[in-house]
């Protein structure tokens, strides 16, 4: 049976070593480059026709995207709709994928979750600097 608490627990520490729970924008940013790296996974494993891989890892995207859709704040309106459109048209492309891969359909998803993390990316900076606060490590840099 699928355990989804532990996989997402999984996505969340990984997220952690690099990411204070506090730092709930911060965090969102390292969920989507996880998404795009395991994306990245995903294409190698199918190239080298390892299935159970393949199935494993886009099993995790699955998880994490719809973690992602069901945490949206249904309050800031249209913004919260389209990304929720994006949400479910990213999850029918990733669900397709299990039984009829396309690499047209992975790198669409790819293309994307990318361009939502680029886009929370400049939003995050914008934010930290209007608040006047030091910058931090880049995203996927070890704080010590």
């Amino acid at each position: 049976m699928f355990n989804s608490s532990r996989k997402v627990t999984s996505a969340y520490f990984e997220a952690e070593s690099v990411v204070d729970f506090e730092d709930k924008p911060r965090l969102l940013l390292k969920i989507y480059e996880v998404i795009v790296k395991k994306l990245d996974l995903v294409d190698i494993a199918n190239r080298e026709k390892d299935f159970a891989r393949k199935f494993t890892e886009l099993s995790k995207i699955e998880r994490m995207v719809e973690i992602l859709h069901s945490s949206l704040d249904r309050s800031y309106g249209e913004l919260t709709e389209n990304l929720s459109s994006l949400y479910l048209y990213v999850l029918k492309n990733l669900r397709s994928l299990h039984l009829d891969f396309s690499e047209a359909k992975l790198k669409e998803c790819k293309h994307i979750i990318s361009s939502l993390l680029d886009g929370f990316k400049k939003a995050y900076e914008i934010e930290k600097k209007g608040k006047g606060e030091a910058p931090q490590a880049k995203i996927g840099e070890r704080r010590v």
